[in-house]
Formats: C-alpha cells, sequence, structure tokens
C-alpha cells in the first residue's frame, strides 16, 4: 500500500463510504467495482432535467468511447441559445458516465459524456477539498465514482495543474450538490471575483509564483508540507492575503472554481510579471458550396460502427440539411446548426430519400 493509501486510512473524520470510493480511485483496493456494486449494472444513480448544456465535454456515441459532437454553449444577450440535455448518472463497466438526450434548434442527440476526465459539474454549495482547496459554488469538478444519490468528485486536471497535494483532494458530494447547467460567463477580473466569492478582499495585492518553481506550502505559519504552488513554463498569478514575520498566506484561485490556499515563505514569490499576450484562433466559417434542403419530417440520425447502425439522434423537420451522394440506404449529411459541432472524425447518416426534399437557395433561409 502507497504513503498516500496510508494517510487515508488514517483521516478517521472520513465517512467509510467515502473512504472505500477514494481507496479505489487512487488504487488502494483491488477494484472499484467491488467497493460501489456489481459492474455494468444500468441503475440510474442521478438525474437531471432541462439543464442548460455547457459544453464541458464531448458528446459519445452511446454505449461507446467513439467522439460524436460538441454542443456548443450559445447565448443571445441573457437569452439561452445552446442545447439542454435531460440526462442520469449510469454505471459503463468500471466508471461512470452521464448519457442522455440534447435538444437544441433543429436536432437531438442520444449520447454520453464521459465525467470522469471531463469537468461536467458544478458544485452547487461552496466546500473545503483537501487540506488546502476551497471548491465554489459553481466549481468544476470530475466525477471519479458515485453511488445511489452520491458521487465522489475532484478537482479537473486543470484545476489541479497548479497545486499539488500529498494527498489527493476528493469530497462526496449528494446528487442536489452536482449542478448541471451552463451560467452567463463572468466578465472583468475573473480571478480577483474568485478571490472575493472565497471571502478574501478583492484588493489584495498580487504575488506570483516564479515560472519552473515548486513552492512548499502548509496550512499554518511553518507547518509541516501538504503541497506545493507549481508555475510550469509561465509563472502562476496569487494573491497575499496575509503575513506573518517571513511567511506569507498565497491564495490562487483557478478558472474551473477551485482556489487554493497555503501558506508559503514570501521570499519564494515575486512581483507581476508583464501581460502575457492571449491567442485567439481564428472563427470557422460555414461551407458555401453546399446544397441544401429541407424536409417535412423528422429524420433519424445513425452512425455505422463496426459494420452496424446505430442511430444517434433525430434531425428535425424543417431543418437544413445537406446530403451527399452515397451509394446504399443512406447519404452522409452536414448541418448548419449554431449549437452543434458533429465530430469530424465520424460519418452522420440520413436515410437516402432524404435527397428527395426540396432545395433551399441557403441554409441561411431556414
Amino acid at each position: 500500500m502507497n504513503r498516500a493509501c496510508l494517510k487515508l486510512l488514517r483521516r478517521g473524520a472520513m465517512s467509510r463510504a467515502l473512504l472505500a470510493m477514494i481507496a479505489a480511485s487512487m488504487g488502494c483496493a483491488p477494484s472499484p467495482t467491488a467497493m460501489i456494486g456489481r459492474e455494468g449494472t444500468t441503475e440510474p444513480l442521478c438525474w437531471w432535467r432541462n439543464a442548460r448544456w455547457d459544453d464541458r465535454g464531448e458528446l459519445l456515441v452511446r454505449g461507446t468511447r467513439v467522439p460524436l459532437a460538441h454542443a456548443r454553449a450559445r447565448w443571445a444577450g441573457d437569452d439561452w441559445k445552446g442545447a439542454r440535455t435531460t440526462a442520469v448518472l449510469r454505471r459503463s463497466g468500471s466508471s461512470v458516465v452521464l448519457q442522455g438526450e440534447w435538444l437544441g434548434p433543429g436536432a437531438a442527440l442520444l449520447a454520453d459524456v464521459d465525467v470522469a476526465s471531463r469537468a461536467v459539474f458544478r458544485a452547487f454549495e461552496p466546500r473545503r477539498i483537501g487540506a488546502t482547496g476551497l471548491l465554489l459554488k459553481g466549481g468544476h469538478v470530475l466525477v471519479k465514482d458515485a453511488l445511489v444519490g452520491r458521487a465522489l468528485v475532484v478537482p479537473s486536471d486543470e484545476a489541479q495543474r497548479p497545486f499539488r497535494s500529498e494527498v489527493p483532494p476528493a469530497a462526496e458530494l449528494s446528487c442536489e450538490g452536482l449542478y448541471l447547467s451552463a451560467t452567463m460567463p463572468r466578465t472583468g477580473d475573473a480571478a480577483r471575483a474568485l478571490l472575493a466569492q472565497a471571502g478574501f478582499s478583492a484588493d489584495a495585492p498580487e504575488q506570483w509564483v516564479p515560472p519552473n518553481a515548486s513552492v512548499p506550502a502548509s496550512t499554518t505559519p511553518g507547518g509541516p508540507t501538504v503541497g506545493f504552488f507549481v508555475a510550469e513554463q509561465a509563472p502562476l498569478r496569487g494573491f497575499v492575503v496575509e503575513q506573518r514575520e517571513g511567511e506569507a498566506r498565497l491564495v490562487v484561485p483557478t478558472p474551473e472554481g477551485i482556489v487554493w490556499v497555503g501558506w508559503v515563505a514570501a521570499e519564494t514569490l515575486r512581483a507581476p510579471p508583464a501581460a502575457i499576450p492571449e491567442q485567439k484562433g481564428e472563427p470557422q466559417q460555414a461551407s458555401g458550396t453546399r446544397v441544401w434542403r429541407t424536409c417535412e419530417r423528422d429524420l433519424p440520425l445513425r452512425v455505422e460502427l463496426n459494420g452496424r447502425l446505430i442511430q444517434v439522434g433525430t434531425l428535425l423537420a424543417r431543418t437544413p440539411f445537406s446530403a451527399e451522394v452515397r451509394a446504399g440506404d443512406y447519404r452522409e449529411v452536414e448541418l448548419n446548426l449554431d449549437w452543434l459541432e458533429l465530430s469530424a472524425r465520424l460519418s452522420v447518416l440520413v436515410p437516402a430519400d432524404a435527397f428527395d426534399c426540396p432545395r433551399l437557395s441557403s441554409a441561411a433561409a431556414w
């Protein structure tokens, strides 16, 4: 048994169920499924209805790991124009997936999302996570394991990059404590907004961890090391909220809504560096050379995997599409939906008779 596992076993305040789930996810037990029940059960563990989808994970062909699409977040002022999902957590082999329907203007998809590797969910209430972490309301989390009515969550890989804990941070949340809905994007200085949300002064002075540095941190001034603030090739932005002699209490907010707090040697920190320019990609433009059509009826959307046709959703009546010529009973389809981006690695098919539907002058005519 490794050192981290031994530390876990000494934490007497932790519930037995949570301890078992964390131990399994860390490799302290032979199999995570041994701790939560039968492998492959289809019993829904938690469910959500008509939630705005924030594109926190790739949609997968149901029952597989094959990428299907992204459902992009779309706002028009204060109005939501993206997809909504009704979905449940289910066991899938030795892991957990979010399984449901994603419904947006013009189409509906049936899909899974891997919630263990993408931070799909947000925390509904703030709480501590690990020795130095604060999971704020709205903070993003991975679901590493689940029982009926509750789940084991950890910070996303992105959120854990600035701080390396001696014991992996984890928490147990009820289904009601997991929030699945898009929120309006933040404006202004998001890091200082998170600092204030965590209960610290938004005017705290900036101090940065220099590039390629790993700074030991403790929960009390001069206390034992519980982890490290880590800056890789770029400096790490933080805020000093308290100082005692040569020690500084450093707070590092992350865009995922996890805030790391620890005491460090003040001499290890630096003044803010020069601004780093933001990199922006070029927007993609829709093809203008396609022949666009609409049908007065719904069209099933299918994919072919291993010689088998699988229905992955529905193209709703009067939604523009472009169907390419293809031998057989099906044709490849291209869609012009603002919220839906189909995977380039997979051909989505509609019935061949969709080619007989009336033409449009352009997809924008819808």
